[in-house]
């Protein structure tokens, strides 16, 4: 093999690590508002953020955790995601990550950083003019609010890019 084809090979490698490793980017600003924590919605604050994904991507988990069920956004629409259970250290987190079609196969399973967990729907036919994304939230369990945490109908929510690298 020539030179130039495994230098080809080797690139073509690297893509495909650099694929499921990289860092995702947060929403920012559009005609509905930002996707960072704690951004304004009206009269509460976003619980979570937004990782910018394109409709009909393949979404891969941002870190190790345990599916524990479908979840969805609202009580009467299309859209829909996964509940999720994952610690740091010694705290727990139930998680929230909405705005996909979930591998239903993977319900009750351990997924790993990366690995291949649905696809992702489109939502400009709820909100129009919004750039397209996942939504993902952890709800810290049995743990004490920190400055940076935001308390919300008695839970703690915490923001997920200062737990996990995302």
């Amino acid at each position: 093999m020539s030179n130039s084809g495994k230098n080809i090979i080797i690139i073509l490698l690297a893509v495909a690590i650099l694929g499921t490793t990289s860092k995702r980017r947060i929403r920012k600003s559009d005609l509905w508002g930002s996707g960072a924590f704690g951004a304004s919605r009206g009269n509460r604050p976003h619980l979570g953020i937004d990782l910018i994904y394109s409709p009909d991507e393949q979404v891969r988990a941002p870190f190790k955790f345990k599916i524990d069920r479908v979840s969805y956004p609202y009580a009467s629409s299309d859209y829909s995601g996964i509940a999720f259970t994952t610690s740091s250290g010694d705290t727990v987190y139930d998680g929230r990550l909405w705005y996909f079609e979930p591998d239903i196969d993977l319900i009750g399973k351990t997924v790993r950083k990366g690995q291949v967990i649905g696809t992702a729907q489109q939502i400009n036919s709820k909100y129009s003019g919004m750039i397209n994304h996942l939504h993902l939230q952890l709800e810290k369990v049995n743990e004490q609010a920190t400055k940076e945490d935001i308390i919300y109908n008695n839970k703690v929510f915490t923001n997920p890019s200062t737990v996990f690298v995302i």
